[in-house]
């Protein structure tokens, strides 16, 4: 079987690291390693860390300073030993086939350069909250980059022989690296593909993000959609005028929400056209 290196990057994540590490190490695929960066945390997490290592040698710890996400993503793949790396954050939960069912996938389909999940939003108690599918179809998942993120960042396991130098996170980017790297790997011509099953449950925090990094998160965001796609936000007012814009939006929004994938890649190519021949339209 292949390697599977997990990276973990973890701060101050007591509260959750001992459920995240249990459904790692008990996931039906064996053979993994798992990398946990302790960036600097000043909780109880170091102990944790120890603690499940000397039950499990599969685990390896890195502890120093804080340095933040990106450099710990970046550091934990730079020192990985698999074929495949698999994300995972320190609060969220894989199922137990997780890993299973993507190596399965990436070992049939080895043109693909990674592949994330469906998922299931929780809260801090463990509560189930919404069933989050993704689309599986790379036509789909390229035409939804333009709206926001088509993958579950925790979700994905990548090909290191596929996606080879282009794995590293742009620390340009801490806000919304997974996004730029996304738009990267497409502009590469790399497949990006989603498994439609729930593997992993994704933890909704009250503190998971501030206002202020909402915003900064929407002004790189826009940027990363200016230079790999030749839109932002600015564009599409200008397409057609806001009252256009706030019907594609709109229409956008629902065909999400009831799943309708066809419908949204039509009304994306829809937008995209009308960007691209917009000195010729009049609404």
């Amino acid at each position: 079987m292949p390697l599977v290196s997990v990276v973990l990057p973890i701060y101050n994540a007591e509260k959750y690291l001992h459920l995240t590490l249990d459904s790692v190490i008990s996931q039906t695929y064996l053979d993994i390693e798992v990398i946990c960066i302790n960036d600097g945390s000043t909780d109880n997490t170091q102990a944790i860390l120890e603690d499940f290592k000397k039950r499990d040698d599969r685990i390896r710890i890195i502890n120093r300073e804080n340095k933040g996400l990106v450099y710990s993503l970046n550091q934990g793949i730079s020192i990985s030993k698999g074929k495949y790396i698999a994300r995972m954050d320190a609060d969220d939960i894989c199922l137990p086939k997780r890993f299973e069912m993507q190596v399965k996938f990436l070992e049939s389909n080895p043109s693909v350069g990674l592949v994330g999940t469906s998922y299931m939003y929780i809260d801090e108690n463990d509560n189930q909250l919404s069933k989050r599918i993704v689309p599986r179809s790379l036509s789909i998942i390229r035409s939804m980059l333009l709206f926001g993120s088509p993958i579950c960042h925790p979700s994905v396991m990548f090909n290191k022989s596929i996606v080879g130098e282009h794995l590293l996170y742009d620390e340009n980017y801490d806000s919304c690296e997974d996004l730029e790297l996304w738009f990267r790997l497409n502009d590469k011509g790399i497949e990006i593909r989603n498994l439609s099953d729930v593997l992993i449950k994704y933890r909704i925090l009250p503190t998971s993000i501030s206002s202020r990094k909402m915003a900064q998160q929407k002004e790189r965001t826009n940027f990363l959609k200016n230079q790999y796609i030749g839109i932002s936000s600015h564009d599409l007012e200008h397409i057609c005028g806001s009252k256009t814009r706030n019907r594609f939006l709109w229409t956008l929004k629902n065909l999400k929400n009831i799943g309708c994938f066809s419908g949204f890649v039509g009304v994306s190519f829809s937008i995209l056209y009308a960007f691209k021949h917009k000195k010729n339209i009049r609404c």
